[in-house]
């Protein structure tokens, strides 16, 4: 008698949290709403780093709850916050484990809102990596500071100057792939952090060639909690940007 095959998930997300609770009480049905909606089998994976607002055990809690036939929500718990980039290189390591055909990384706090999900997944299908842009025709951004808009555009602008490239919107958590494009990626590798991390990670994906697809997302500034993002997390982005520029060089 032949063995039981696994079976293959259409999309799983992840999603690292560091005390994100009030968020995704609201946001984790609202995807599974926009899943089961579209017809798209799979599920969430959380990445909690010991959130001290009890994130970790309400996701517990949660699980049986949320939990159909087409939808599934997983916890990967770890014991103290070890930073953006290892969170999502435990989270993607997870995820290939639960055999899905794409992989989307998505940020808690509500910024990146589920009704993109569906054209993230479509566009998936014919291309190996898909990026949810803030910088590309129909993008934008709500409820952002003067400064941090200024930011935000000239770290784009840098990138492209520095890394030779023409993605719009290098730090955005708001990317997926397809499961074979990203087993081929040697992320596990990334020494870069926070969201340093996800510029490397596209950056990879560019030196590989890959057919990259820009969508338009409109970013809202989060509603509840707070920011992650601070000087030193702008710094280092900048000097990992240069980093990067040599150390792909050949």
């Amino acid at each position: 008698m032949k063995g039981k095959t696994k079976r293959e998930e259409a999309l799983v997300i992840v999603m690292p949290t560091y005390n994100e609770k009030s968020n995704l009480q609201k946001l984790l049905p609202r995807i599974k709403e926009v899943f089961t909606k579209n017809k798209i089998s799979g599920g969430v994976l959380i990445v909690d780093d010991n959130s001290p607002d009890g994130t970790a055990e309400f996701i517990r809690e949660l699980i049986p709850q949320i939990k159909a036939s087409d939808f599934f929500l997983e916890l990967l718990f770890r014991p103290k916050k070890l930073g953006l980039g290892t969170a999502y290189i435990a989270g993607f390591q997870k995820a290939l484990s639960l055999n899905p055909k794409y992989i989307l990384g998505m940020d808690a706090d509500f910024s990146h809102d589920p009704k993109f999900i569906p054209e993230i997944y479509r566009q998936l299908q014919v291309n190996q990596m898909v990026i949810g842009s803030r910088y590309v025709s129909g993008g934008g951004i709500r409820n952002w500071s003067r400064w941090r808009r200024i930011l935000s555009k000239t770290a784009s602008l840098y990138t492209k100057l520095v890394l030779g490239w023409k993605i719009n919107d290098p730090t955005t958590a708001f990317v997926g792939f397809q499961k074979t494009a990203l087993k081929h990626i040697k992320f596990s590798e990334i020494k870069t952090k926070n969201y340093a991390f996800l510029v490397e990670l596209k950056y990879l994906a560019h030196k590989a060639n890959y057919i990259i697809k820009e969508v338009p997302i409109v970013f809202v500034d989060r509603a509840e909690g707070k920011s992650k993002l601070n000087k030193k997390i702008v710094w280092e982005s900048i000097v990992n940007v240069l980093l990067l520029r040599f150390r792909y060089h050949k």
